[in-house]
């Protein structure tokens, strides 16, 4: 589980719930359905007609893999991997096609080198217009929630609107209650402009530092997987790899003993 966002949600819930709900007598009416329904209802029937549905089933299983559940590769297990498998790289290149890696884009790669079709030029040209086209599309999902965003706050608009237009049709006979009969018609504003900056904007932001991210690694597995058809050292490939490593993460020489041995 990612805990800075169980913890982001956390404060998220603490300010909306000290910061407006209990702020009021009846915090009850933050609860109307009407006003719920015209903004989460509003914003995935605008999210459907923009996008098609594919894509966002496909945001949402990213959703869970990589936000909620945290499932992200990291150099550190990329390094490592590349340090174990030089060995059979050098001796047994086929067999690499058989290994099963952290990421799979790394097997991608292994069996390419198992095949042996490609030259190391090639190999390369191959292996880095995949990472680009994985950091287009990562990109754009960036921008679906970027654009997502400006949905709710309009359908909060339209469903302050509603509620306006309702209690002044009815503004006779509600002339004793018209704090809370316009109180409930701000309710789909307020839901609007909160689901907005406090789901949808930053899972952008998550997006986009997902694309950067995920781009560092690719490039970082294609160093790998060139030096594997190259059949370098071990310790060469520690040594290489270990450039994009913070220094606390850095591995040790020793290890292309033990991968060796």
């Amino acid at each position: 589980m990612n805990i800075s966002l169980v913890l982001g949600l956390i404060i998220a819930v603490a300010v909306v719930y000290l910061g407006a709900i209990k702020s009021v007598s009846d915090p009850m009416i933050f609860l109307d359905p009407h006003a719920l329904l015209l903004v989460l209802g509003g914003t995935l029937a605008a999210a459907l007609i923009a996008f098609p549905m594919g894509k966002i089933f496909g945001l949402i299983k990213i959703l869970f893999t990589k936000v909620l559940l945290n499932r992200n590769t990291s150099l550190t297990d990329v390094v490592k991997e590349f340090v174990e498998a030089a060995q059979t790289a050098k001796t047994n290149p086929s067999a690499l096609g058989n290994r099963k890696a952290p990421h799979p884009f790394i097997e991608e790669g292994y069996q390419l080198i198992a095949e042996g079709v490609l030259s190391e030029h090639e190999l390369k040209e191959v292996l880095s217009q995949r990472s680009i086209f994985f950091k287009k599309d990562y990109s754009a999902d960036a921008k679906i929630w970027l654009a997502l965003a400006k949905f709710p706050p309009a359908f909060g608009l339209l469903g302050a609107s509603s509620g306006m237009i309702a209690m002044m049709a009815n503004l006779e006979s509600q002339k004793n209650n018209v704090g809370s009969a316009m109180a409930i018609a701000l309710v789909a504003t307020f839901w609007g402009i909160a689901f907005a900056n406090l789901v949808l904007l930053p899972l952008a932001d998550f997006y986009q530092k997902l694309t950067v991210d995920d781009y560092n690694m690719r490039c970082v597995v294609v160093e790998g997987l060139m030096m594997m058809k190259r059949k370098e050292s071990s310790i060469v490939v520690i040594e290489k790899l270990n450039s994009h490593l913070p220094l606390r993460e850095r591995i040790s020489s020793g290890s292309s003993s033990r991968a060796a041995a």
